[in-house]
């Protein structure tokens, strides 16, 4: 591990909206390599106090503790986005993850699951929304009718007229008790 890494890693995982595969043990080794240089820097305090090579190995720690910080943060985000999409159901790939993270994620995923089912409901699935529909009755049946004034052609439910005086024919019951209300048909019973 080293710093030119570790800020290789924070500009990939800035600039992508997916994750930057990672080894599974990466952490382990960026914290190795802090720990490491945390050492160096106290080793080179205690021989000689404020050298150059002890604050060169200041900054280089200091720089490096706050990359670890923004890779973390970064990934988080990214790691409970993934989360949350696994929850509904969309498929995951869980390769650049590290071992931690893996964790990470699984408990973030756990929790949306408890969350939703508390509030939707224990043991109940996802609600479906849907929009209620619109009752539809079957249609009404025809009415035979008997045409007593020439109509002039019209369209109508299911297609067009053409009705002249003394037509007897079958339509369908919206459009045959117009015409028998306006009195220009007269219905017909059949028994």
């Amino acid at each position: 591990m080293s710093f030119r890494r570790v800020t290789r890693i924070y500009r990939e995982e800035s600039s992508r909206r997916s994750l930057t595969p990672l080894e599974p043990d990466f952490f382990e080794k960026l914290n190795s390599y802090l720990d490491d240089l945390e050492s160096k820097l106290k080793e080179q305090q205690e021989k000689g106090g404020e050298s150059r090579t002890a604050m060169l190995l200041g900054d280089e720690y200091q720089k490096a503790c706050r990359k670890r910080d923004q890779v973390f943060r970064l990934r988080s985000r990214k790691i409970a986005n993934l989360a949350a999409s696994r929850a509904s159901g969309a498929s995951v790939d869980l390769g650049p993850l590290t071992r931690p993270e893996a964790a990470m994620f699984e408990a973030i995923g756990e929790l949306i699951k408890d969350t939703r089912a508390g509030i939707y409901g224990t043991n109940k699935p996802e609600p479906a929304c849907e929009t209620p529909r619109r009752k539809v009755s079957a249609p009404s049946p025809n009415i035979i009718i008997r045409v007593l004034e020439d109509i002039p052609p019209f369209a109508g439910v299911e297609g067009n007229y053409d009705l002249k005086k003394e037509d007897v024919t079958s339509l369908p019951r919206q459009v045959a008790e117009v015409l028998v209300k306006q009195g220009k048909a007269q219905e017909i019973q059949v028994e």
